[in-house]
């Protein structure tokens, strides 16, 4: 049954654009002097036409393969006894730009570029470049909806969570490869954006509200989880992957004088939950518009962790998490859940769940950071702090990620309670919910 229930998952993402089968043409294509890497812009263009120049000297993702020629990445392949990494299957999946079918033929390697987001040229280029060209006639032509946040966020989480085809195991983590730490709205506030949302932008495409954006996220996140979670082939005989679960459940000092256990799970000592923060947003985030399902969200996340804990079935409740997602997101995209929601009873809700959830793993401790970052202080801040109050939030802000920096102590009570005791000091700093 659960290679029944894999497919139904996979079939409820966008494809992504290395899993389409239209022929990639390369970057060059996109950046030639006289399309996206224009030395000045065109009269009449509706974009800035220096996008590849963007690409190449500020996007991370054009040192994709840098990455895979570091000494770091040859000690953890050395460690599996695996190929070199620019070469290696397992690297490549997710550091090179190539689709899927081509990465084992022969060929340079390309980085992450134009086309791994934006789709296979070859599908689109000729009515892209067509004078009557329009976003609408691209996207039929085949260019990926990165507009749309739900396909944004599976395309994004793809490699940054991963899913069927991409996955970070627990062997690869022991290994030395970094901790997947992704929250989609927070990183898009930080991202060198390449299109300018002017008014002739707003008319030609739409754009995502800052909820919308960040529920896509965090749904696309939880996707992730029960996509890998159905897949029977991520499993090592009785254990399941355990790149799956909040690795500081197993990853803390023995030393610590207080308890970590997560109450709100009814879990007893010694029992590894799984990585679930997203459905912990989620269902802080749903409270002040929708409680009742807020609710389902929160008895969902327990059921989930204590058939794990249990070594239970989970085929059901996988099913069950996949209609509360397609669930959440109509809703979200019917407007139903934020519209009326003020930004301040939205953070208060945020808030009072970490205050329930204490002690906050550090998973979901990570998350908030971001969250918060980007709704009270980043380039996509909700702008509902008084700015009297702006430096400390600021202040609270930078010591939530400092708390939470892996180089920083690993006693994971300390980390707790500096986190819980900041979060408080926040709260003091945010305007009051008035509904």
């Amino acid at each position: 049954m659960l290679p029944a229930l894999l497919l139904t998952l996979s079939l409820s993402q966008t494809s992504v654009p290395q899993d389409q089968h239209a022929p990639f043409l390369g970057t060059a294509t996109c950046g030639s002097s006289t399309c996206h890497d224009s030395p000045k812009p065109w009269r009449n263009a509706t974009v800035t036409m220096r996008e590849f120049w963007l690409w190449q000297t500020r996007d991370p993702h054009a040192r994709s393969l840098e990455t895979l020629q570091s000494d770091a990445a040859r000690a953890i392949t050395n460690q599996l006894g695996l190929a070199e990494p620019s070469h290696e299957p397992a690297c490549l999946t997710c550091h090179e730009g190539r689709q899927i079918a081509e990465k084992s033929e022969s060929g340079d390697a390309t980085a992450i570029g134009c086309e791994t987001c934006h789709g296979p040229g070859k599908a689109f280029l000729a009515t892209h470049v067509g004078t009557r060209s329009t976003h609408a006639g691209n996207l039929a032509a085949g260019m990926y909806p990165t507009t749309n946040a739900e396909a944004r966020a599976t395309l994004c989480a793809s490699c940054h969570v991963g899913d069927a085809t991409r996955r970070l195991s627990h062997i690869m983590y022991a290994a030395g490869h970094p901790r997947l730490r992704f929250e989609m709205h927070s990183w898009s506030g930080a991202w060198p954006y390449h299109a300018i949302e002017d008014r002739d932008y707003r008319r030609r495409k739409p754009i995502p509200d800052r909820s919308t954006m960040w529920f896509a996220g965090q749904l696309a996140n939880t996707e992730s989880l029960l996509t890998r979670l159905a897949d029977p082939s991520a499993h090592r005989g009785l254990f399941p992957e355990l790149s799956l679960f909040d690795c500081h459940s197993c990853h803390r000092s023995l030393h610590a004088k207080s308890s970590l256990v997560r109450q709100s799970l009814g879990l007893p000592p010694g029992s590894v939950s799984l990585d679930s923060a997203s459905m912990i947003l989620i269902g802080a985030a749903l409270k002040p518009a929708d409680p009742a399902l807020a609710s389902r969200w929160h008895t969902y996340e327990r059921d989930l962790n204590q058939a794990m804990a249990n070594r239970g079935d989970t085929t059901a409740l996988v099913a069950e998490g996949q209609r509360l997602i397609t669930e959440t997101r109509t809703a979200v995209s019917a407007g139903k859940l934020v519209a009326n929601t003020e930004p301040a009873c939205l953070l208060r809700a945020l808030l009072d769940e970490a205050k329930r959830q204490q002690p906050l793993p550090r998973p979901s401790a990570e998350a908030y950071t971001m969250t918060l970052a980007s709704m009270l202080i980043g380039p996509n801040a909700s702008l509902v702090v008084d700015p009297e109050h702006l430096i400390s939030v600021q202040a609270d802000v930078d010591a939530l990620y400092q708390a939470n920096d892996p180089t920083e102590s690993a006693d994971e009570a300390l980390r707790a309670a500096k986190v819980d005791a900041t979060l408080q000091h926040l709260a003091s700093s945010l305007p009051a919910c008035s509904s």
